[in-house]
């Protein structure tokens, strides 16, 4: 079609002749417009395969479903899951809430069916989507109770890395109160024990990332301290409890032998 467009417009007679021009400009006129409209109706095509593509590879990664309940463990950890798999398949924004409903079953996937006109409001993507499934299956009182737990999270009996896990699962419930790396940084340090935080105060920590390495370190030293002086108190009771013991036996000799002479008779008389 390219070929005839080129020929008619190449025609030494295109305008030479009244009848033909008129004609040859038809042609034209109508092959062009047939172009267009062709290659009008080949972009959404290929869109659409590059699509289904795309989606094929997507679940190849088999993506997590989501089900509705109310665990705001498990919805955060959906969404998350999601991020990660959009960022690894590297597929277009504009396709991935429809990429992530797919994967809604029972209870989310009958509450999607009933709202999902919203998706044809302006400016609708994966943050809204994500903001409206947490308005209806993560509650306000819910987000308030996790928000607390956080604040009042402290290490106690956890080591630091026990701790720094409980830490990040927290965190995803009161993202307000971490929006920075500093923020972070100051929650996670004023959790741990008051030994690890004395260890750190003297140190130039300048990320998180820091912070977590130093306060793994300064508790493996305060453990390697606690177990060597551990065994070296051992070892002194263990001497001073042995001692103890020769000394015992030393002073019973004694009496033993001042008991035998006591008894002995006089060597001259025998009394």
């Amino acid at each position: 079609m390219k070929e005839r467009i080129e020929e008619l417009r190449k025609d030494p007679i295109f305008g030479d002749i009244p009848g033909e021009t008129s004609d040859n400009r038809m042609d034209l006129m109508r092959l062009i417009l047939s172009e267009l409209l062709q290659g009008n109706r080949q972009k959404p095509r290929s869109e659409q395969e590059e699509c289904s593509n795309m989606f094929k590879k997507f679940a190849s990664q088999k993506p997590p479903t989501y089900d509705g309940k109310p665990d705001p463990t498990e919805f955060e950890e959906w969404i998350s899951d999601m991020e990660k798999l959009s960022d690894a398949t590297q597929f277009p924004e504009k396709w991935k809430v429809n990429y992530a409903v797919f994967y809604l079953k029972g209870q989310a996937n009958l509450w999607w069916k009933n709202v999902k006109g919203i998706q044809n409001e302006p400016g609708f993507g994966w943050e809204k989507l994500t903001a409206a499934m947490r308005e209806q299956f993560y509650p306000y009182s819910l987000q308030l109770q996790m928000e607390s737990e956080f604040i009042k999270l402290s290490q106690g009996k956890r080591n630091v890395l026990e701790y720094a896990v409980k830490f990040n699962e927290l965190a995803r419930f009161a993202p307000d109160l971490v929006t920075t790396d500093r923020q972070r940084m100051n929650r996670f340090e004023g959790g741990l024990n008051i030994e690890i935080r004395d260890r750190l105060s003297s140190s130039r920590i300048s990320t998180f990332q820091m912070l977590y390495d130093r306060a793994i370190n300064v508790e493996r030293i305060i453990k390697l301290r606690e177990e060597t002086y551990g065994k070296r108190k051992g070892n002194f009771e263990e001497n001073q409890t042995n001692n103890k013991k020769q000394n015992v036996s030393y002073q019973g000799g004694n009496n033993e032998n001042q008991n035998f002479n006591k008894n002995r008779g006089c060597a001259k008389c025998g009394r």
